[in-house]
């Protein structure tokens, strides 16, 4: 039988959700990877963006590190880095 959801998880995907949303444009990525759980704003690209992600053996633990810590992010991880036609164009 699945396991259903608990307030407390419910108020930190709450809370997960609008720091997304203040931080960083709504990116959110939550991912189970055998044993553990990842939790980062940012949507990761490569293996090394995974690691930088916080990480618990349940979903709360993931959850609390990544919102004690919103901030965290792989090196040199944003808009230009990962979509560079969407850097500002200068008139020629």
């Amino acid at each position: 039988m699945p396991r259903t959801s608990t307030s407390k998880e419910a108020q930190l995907w709450n809370s997960l959700i609008e720091t997304a949303n203040k931080l960083s444009d709504g990116h959110l990525t939550v991912m189970k990877i055998r044993t553990n759980w990842r939790v980062g704003f940012f949507t990761p690209n490569l293996r090394e963006d995974i690691d930088s992600m916080a990480v618990g053996k349940t979903f709360v633990d993931a959850a609390r590190l990544a919102l004690e810590n919103p901030a965290v992010r792989p090196q040199g991880i944003g808009v230009e880095e990962l979509w560079p036609g969407s850097r500002p164009r200068t008139p020629k």
